[in-house]
Order: C-alpha cells, then structure tokens, then sequence
C-alpha cells in the first residue's frame, strides 16, 4: 500500500483510488450499487472538493441535502466517509469529518399519506403526525 503525497488531491482522485480496492472487496452486485451511490449523490455534492479542505461543516451541509432527498441518506454518509478513511490511511488528512458530523433525524418522512385531494399526496413527517390523533394512526406510531 503506497501512501499518497499529494496533498492537492480531490476528493474524487482519492475515490478513484478508493474504488479500485473496493470493487476487488466486495460482490458484483453491492460493487454496482454502490457506484450508483456515488455517482448519483456523493462525486456531483463532494468530488470537486480538496480532501485536506473538506471540514466538518461541510460535511454537515450536505448531509443535510441528503436528508432532505434521500430515505437512506445514512448509508450515502457512510459510503462518502470510507473515502476519507482511505485517504486517512494513505496520510492525505488525519481525521474523517464525517466522524463528527450531526444525524439529522427530522427529515424521516412517514409511509404514511393523510388524504388526496386534486390529485395531490400529502405526507407529513413524523413529528407532525404525532401531533394528530387519528385512531388506527396513532397506534401506528
């Protein structure tokens, strides 16, 4: 395992790096999945950055975004964090902001729809539904 010296590299060069022993790791199918992650949310919100300029805050910002959007965003967190850890063992920073970031766990949208009206799904999160007590519903929660 050559350590990488290069301390201008993006977050995408050390993903780069970073995917070619993951995929010798794991099965076709999580390798696939994966990638999709990637691509889809973690390289188009972090690849541009510099791996030693990524902080905490920053982190913290897009872990909101992806609250916000995704249901398993927990899983997107973990996988952007096995790339700072990779670059952690090839001596590129010394700690993994993801480490420190904050869980939001407002953003959890319930299964569960209210009513339609002009063709419109309403959902609520969980917080708002707790406030409402509708029979079978409130024994849901």
């Amino acid at each position: 395992m050559a350590h990488i010296k290069n301390y201008n590299m993006k977050h995408q060069d050390i993903y780069n790096m970073w995917v070619e022993q993951y995929e010798n790791s794991v099965e076709e199918s999580t390798f696939v999945k994966t990638i999709g992650i990637f691509k889809n949310h973690i390289l188009p919100a972090m690849g541009a950055y510099k791996v030693d300029k990524i902080d905490i805050a920053t982190c913290q910002k897009h872990i909101y975004q992806w609250a916000k959007k995704l249901k398993r965003f927990r899983m997107v967190k973990s996988y952007a964090a096995k790339v700072l850890d990779y670059a952690i063992k090839h001596s590129c920073i010394d700690k993994n902001p993801f480490a420190l970031v904050e869980i939001p766990s407002t953003y959890y949208y319930t299964w569960f729809t209210t009513y339609t009206t002009n063709a419109k799904i309403y959902m609520y999160k969980r917080t708002h539904l707790k406030m409402y007590t509708f029979g079978s519903l409130s024994r849901i929660l």
